[in-house]
């Protein structure tokens, strides 16, 4: 039998951690649900949409559908969402979904503080977005739409706090 390592110490758990449910299993980890799985009434509610009668700075008349989306790993705080841009045409035809924007509402040192050693790979900024998200679908207008998101939808502090609601419902829902 190999040596016995010991075990790093543990890190001091974030205050606000202490308040969310147990791990259902470990491929919660780092894995994003969409806030209409936990709190379906209130999404179908309260999801953001654009609708582009004409084009608009390259980026196609149609639909946009902004479905928020949180990390369902108990023991993560990131304050962060990802959100799944859904395009419908207006014609009714089947819905894309186009890009992926992350956006984290705390203030950068926020996400210095929680990355930890990880901060010197200057990710806070991408943790804080809003970013496209690196495992976005490919769309050739994606800057453009998210420039219009940005404008027109984080631009209104009511929308804001609207999506720190949701994180808040999300994490205390079953």
């Amino acid at each position: 039998m190999g040596k016995r390592r010991k075990s790093a110490p543990r890190k001091k758990k974030h205050p606000a951690r202490g308040r969310r449910r147990k791990p259902q299993s470990s491929t919660e980890s780092g894995v994003f649900l969409r806030f209409y799985e936990r709190c379906p009434k209130i999404a179908e509610r309260e999801t953001r949409s654009i609708t582009l009668l004409k084009q608009s700075r390259g980026v196609p008349v149609g639909q946009y559908g902004f479905l928020e989306t949180f990390c369902q790993d108990p023991s993560c705080d990131c304050r962060r969402t990802m959100l799944l841009v859904v395009r419908h045409e207006l014609d009714g035809s089947r819905p894309e979904h186009v890009l992926t924007i992350g956006y984290g509402w705390e203030p950068l040192s926020f996400y210095r503080r929680w990355l930890g050693d990880l901060s010197g790979l200057d990710m806070a900024g991408d943790m804080k977005g809003p970013v496209i998200e690196p495992n976005s679908p490919l769309c050739a207008y994606g800057h453009a739409l998210l420039d219009l998101f940005a404008e027109s939808c984080l631009s209104s502090p009511r929308y804001v706090e609207r999506i720190k609601r949701h994180y808040e419902l999300f994490n205390k829902a079953p």
